[in-house]
């Protein structure tokens, strides 16, 4: 990939999330992070960061109106 996703303005700042990070999500949420929203492995940003499938991602929006805003995906095998 030659264009870095986040280069542009309006993507959110993502980061993949290690192994520990993931456990106390879990514990934090009382849920699995099977459960999470999912993201496509082939989305531009899970390429740009590396993500493989079974990774979770944190997703991080600043937005005006209401601040700072984190969201978690867990990326998935691409539709077919």
């Amino acid at each position: 990939m030659k264009l870095n996703p986040f280069s542009w303005k309006g993507t959110p700042a993502q980061r993949i999330l290690n192994a520990a990070e993931c456990e106390a999500l879990e514990k934090r949420l009382a849920i699995n992070v099977s459960q999470l929203p999912k993201m496509m492995e082939t989305d531009a940003c899970a390429r740009w960061l590396g993500a493989v499938r079974g990774d979770v991602i944190e997703v991080t929006f600043t937005m005006r109106s209401v601040g700072k805003r984190v969201e978690y995906r867990l990326v998935a095998e691409a539709a077919t």
